[in-house]
C-alpha cells in the first residue's frame, strides 16, 4: 500500500523493498523462463539509419579521458556512431549450450539491460538499436533549430541531445519489487559510459535537469499510447546535451522541442518484449513519486585527473569495448596498487591526496534531482 498521497518517495520505497533476516523482498520467487523479456527494443516501421562501425582514425589513450587534452572530433554520423558504440553498444556475444546472449559496454544488473537510449539530432528523434547498430527515426522535429548546421559552414551539427529511459519490466522479471532500484543503478552505469565515450571524442556533456518528466515523455514519444499498444512502457530518466563547444552559447530550453513533438508525425510501433508479465504496482507508485517537475540549473559532467601515478597509455577504445561480466577472475592477474587507487580516486571526487586507508569511512545521504527524476545519493569518504 502506498503512503498518504498515493505515491512512494525514494526512502519509502527503499524501506518497503529491503531484504530482512527472516524474508526476502517480494518477487515471483523463481525465474519464469517462458516470459523472459527480450533485451532489444525495436520500433517496427520506423525508418532506419545505419551507423558506421569503423573507429575514428585517431586513437586516444585511456588516461587522456580524465584530462582536457583530447582533440575535439566533429559531430558527424560517424562520430555519433562511435559515441553510441562505445557507450550503449554491444561489447561481446557469449554462449553456453544452446543459449546465446549479448554483453554491452554499459554494465547492467543481471545483464537484463532495462536502459534504452535516444538521440535528438539533425532535426529528428531517434531510438538507438544496439544489436544492429542503427538509429530508428521516430519523428522529425522541423523548425526547432536543431536541424541547422554549424555557422562555420562545416555541415556538421555543433551539438545533439542524448536521453535515457528504463523499461522496468526487464528488471522486475527477475527482481520483483526491487526492480526500480536496479533500473536507477543501471541508468547511472549508462550515464557514466556516455560521459567516458564523449570524453574519448573530445566532447562535453551536460545533464539538463530543467526538463521535466512530462517534457521528456513528450519529446521521446513515450506518452503515445498508440505507439506502444500492449508493449512494455518506458519511463524517462534523463536527457543531456553533448557538444563539441562550450555550453554557454547554446539554448537548452525544452519547450521548442516539446511543441514540435506534439505536432510531429511519429513512426514505428514498439515490440512486445514478453509473452506475459507480472504487475508490480509498487514500482509504478515509486516511479510516479519520483517524477521530476524540472529544475533550472544544468550540470556539466567533468572527469577529473587522478592524484595517483597511472600511465593510462592503453587504448581507451580497447578498454571500453573489452567490458565483460565479472563472473570469473584469473588468479594470475595483477592489479597494481597505484592503478587501484586511481580508480577509487575517480569515484570519490574531492578527497585529498593520500587519504585512502586513513581513518574510518564516513557516509552522507543527500537528495538531488538528476534529469527528470528525484533521487537520493550516498557519498563515501574513505
Amino acid at each position: 500500500m502506498a503512503p498518504a498521497g498515493g505515491s512512494y518517495s525514494p526512502l519509502d520505497y527503499h524501506h518497503a523493498t529491503k531484504h530482512a533476516f527472516g524474508r526476502f523482498a517480494r518477487s515471483l520467487g523463481y525465474l519464469d523462463w517462458a516470459s523472459q523479456p527480450s533485451p532489444f527494443r525495436r520500433f517496427a516501421g520506423a525508418p532506419l539509419t545505419e551507423l558506421p562501425r569503423s573507429p575514428v582514425e585517431r586513437d586516444v589513450p585511456y588516461g587522456a579521458l580524465f584530462t582536457t587534452q583530447v582533440p575535439t572530433e566533429p559531430i558527424t554520423p560517424g562520430t555519433i556512431g562511435e559515441f553510441l558504440r562505445c557507450s550503449l553498444g554491444l561489447s561481446a556475444w557469449k554462449s553456453y549450450g544452446s543459449s546465446r546472449w549479448a554483453l554491452r559496454v554499459n554494465p547492467s544488473s543481471g545483464n537484463l539491460h532495462p536502459t534504452e537510449g535516444y538521440v535528438i539530432w539533425d532535426g529528428a528523434v531517434y531510438h538507438y538499436a544496439p544489436a544492429e547498430h542503427v538509429l530508428e527515426q521516430r519523428a522529425e522535429l522541423p523548425g526547432t533549430g536543431w536541424e541547422s548546421p554549424r555557422d562555420d559552414g562545416s555541415g556538421t551539427s555543433g551539438c545533439f541531445l542524448v536521453a535515457l529511459t528504463s523499461i522496468h519490466w526487464r528488471e522486475a522479471w527477475k527482481y520483483g519489487e526491487r526492480a526500480f532500484r536496479y533500473c536507477q543503478h543501471d541508468v547511472g552505469h549508462a550515464l557514466g559510459a556516455l560521459r567516458l565515450s564523449a570524453a574519448m571524442l573530445g566532447w562535453r556533456m551536460t545533464v539538463l535537469p530543467a526538463w521535466s518528466h512530462a517534457d521528456l515523455s513528450a519529446v521521446l514519444g513515450l506518452d503515445r499510447d498508440e505507439d506502444f499498444g500492449d508493449a512494455e512502457r518506458e519511463e524517462p530518466d534523463l536527457i543531456a546535451c553533448v557538444s563539441s563547444a562550450p555550453m554557454d552559447s547554446l539554448s537548452l530550453e525544452p519547450w521548442p522541442l516539446v511543441e514540435a513533438a506534439r505536432r510531429a508525425e511519429w513512426r514505428g510501433h514498439a515490440n512486445r518484449l514478453s509473452a506475459s508479465r507480472v504487475e508490480w504496482p509498487l514500482i509504478d507508485d515509486v516511479a510516479s513519486g519520483t517524477a521530476g517537475p524540472g529544475g533550472t540549473a544544468t550540470t556539466e559532467m567533468t572527469l577529473r585527473p587522478t592524484h595517483y601515478d597511472n600511465d593510462g597509455t592503453s587504448s581507451a577504445r580497447r578498454i571500453i569495448l573489452q567490458r565483460r561480466s565479472a563472473t570469473g577472475f584469473d588468479p594470475r592477474g595483477v592489479l597494481r596498487r597505484a592503478t587501484f587507487l586511481s580508480m577509487l580516486d575517480r569515484l570519490v571526487p574531492g578527497v585529498p591526496r593520500g587519504t585512502y586507508g586513513r581513518g574510518a569511512p564516513t557516509c552522507t545521504l543527500s537528495s538531488s534531482s538528476i534529469g527528470c527524476r528525484t533521487s537520493f545519493q550516498v557519498s563515501m569518504r574513505i
